[in-house]
């Protein structure tokens, strides 16, 4: 009797101390890409078994398992010709509509979909049959069913609308599967241990159980063909084969990067020796309080700038452009007056701007490594050493290839102590 009232009030309690937790995130996040357009693409279905094969085949087994009690029910009733009993009605048009729907999509040629539906379909008839059960409810049983069925729902969304983000399909595509991924992994877990300790081993039924569980040992063997195989070629891709390491810095106390210099340089190949970051990193973590900002060299995606910012995780006054410029067009030119303004502190002769685009960002620490060496003409980077000559900075860690200043601005007029 309590059970309702009690997952009423912990649902609504969760809910709202989430909400109220992440205020001042909601107050503030804009969305611009909120519209939703027709699909022009479908998933192939091999493609979609390829993703998700091996939930799929525990879950046809659950769902033609525990589908057949009601379902011979409801064949019994229609073959005694005296009408369907009222709790028998719902579980007919359900089945018929899920045939029609199966119809009209194989018709259409959405092979992915139609399947969706097929076990969509079922995981109703399975729900069906629990609360139906002379034996009572089993809500322990729905939970999973209710999974499954929102994971089978995002991937049937997919194949008919996409976000509009510039991006056609695949940003709706890779967000969605990766949340339909996991919620049937979940479901899926509980229906392979119902069927081992309910089903699959009971007497007489040996031999087709055995080459269920054959088959679903070959599925999750060559599931696990990437986490073998694919992991090694990506540690081969990197800078430099390392032993088994917890410390993602590790492969940087030998790695070598090499980076096209600034114009001002010609724009040439140089190394960027990247233990001399690492300890400039470490030095950060161990010493920074709170989460000061870090000035460091700004670059494009996929490249070495940020990573002070990315080791650290200590703001920058600008890291990853693009994702950005993606997401939140309408701000683009404030991303690009960031990246303008970070090299013209770095390139800047004299402390005048500097100084001033310092204090806009609140920067508390500067980096000038090799990066910001290659990066930047020498004679932009020689005003940190003369902030500090003025008392206005202090390189308060050096070695060989970089070194940090701490920044003691004072506060410019008309700041009002901000």
């Amino acid at each position: 009797i309590l059970k309702a009232p009690l997952f009423i009030t912990l649902a609504f309690g969760i809910t709202s101390i989430s909400a109220f937790a992440f205020l001042p995130f909601h107050d503030s996040f804009e969305v611009f890409n909120t519209g939703l357009s027709a699909s022009r693409w479908r998933t192939p279905i091999d493609r979609f078994a390829g993703m998700f094969g091996l939930f799929l085949f525990i879950a046809a087994a659950y769902l033609l398992v525990y589908a057949r009690r009601p379902l011979a029910e409801l064949w019994w009733s229609l073959r005694q010709r005296r009408g369907l009993p009222r709790r028998m009605r719902g579980l007919a048009v359900l089945l018929t509509l899920g045939l029609l729907a199966v119809v009209y999509l194989a018709a259409a040629g959405y092979w992915t979909a139609l399947l969706l539906t097929l076990l969509l379909t079922f995981t109703a008839v399975v729900a069906y049959g629990e609360t139906a059960d002379d034996a009572g409810p089993r809500h322990s049983a729905l939970f999973p069913l209710a999974l499954f069925a929102a994971a089978c729902l995002l991937a049937f969304g997919v194949e008919f609308v996409h976000i509009e983000d510039g991006l056609g399909r695949m940003n709706t595509l890779f967000k969605y599967y990766l949340e339909a991924w996991a919620l049937m992994g979940l479901a899926a877990a509980f229906m392979l241990w119902r069927l081992a300790s309910e089903t699959l081993f009971r007497r007489g039924r040996r031999w087709p159980s055995a080459l269920w569980a054959g088959l679903a040992a070959l599925l999750v063997g060559g599931s696990l063909i990437y986490t073998a195989l694919g992991a090694g070629d990506r540690l081969a891709d990197r800078f430099n084969p390392l032993p088994p390491t917890l410390d993602g810095t590790a492969y940087m106390t030998e790695a070598v990067h090499w980076e096209l210099s600034g114009e001002w340089n010609g724009g040439q190949q140089t190394p960027i020796e990247l233990r001399w970051d690492r300890e400039a990193i470490r030095w950060l973590q161990d010493n920074a309080d709170g989460t000061p900002v870090v000035l460091e060299a700004h670059m494009d995606q996929y490249r070495w700038g940020g990573r002070i910012s990315a080791y650290t995780g200590l703001p920058t006054v600008i890291g990853w452009p693009w994702h950005q410029i993606q997401q939140r067009s309408p701000h683009t030119w404030a991303i690009h007056q960031r990246a303008a303004d970070v090299a013209a502190i770095y390139s800047s002769v004299g402390g005048g701007r500097a100084v001033e685009l310092l204090r806009l960002y609140d920067v508390s620490y500067v980096v000038v490594g090799q990066l910001e060496r290659a990066l930047y003409p020498p004679e932009g980077l020689a005003k940190f050493d003369e902030l500090a000559g003025r008392g206005l900075a202090a390189p308060v860690f050096a070695n060989a290839g970089t070194t940090v200043y701490q920044l003691f601005l004072p506060e410019a007029e008309g700041d009002g102590g901000r």
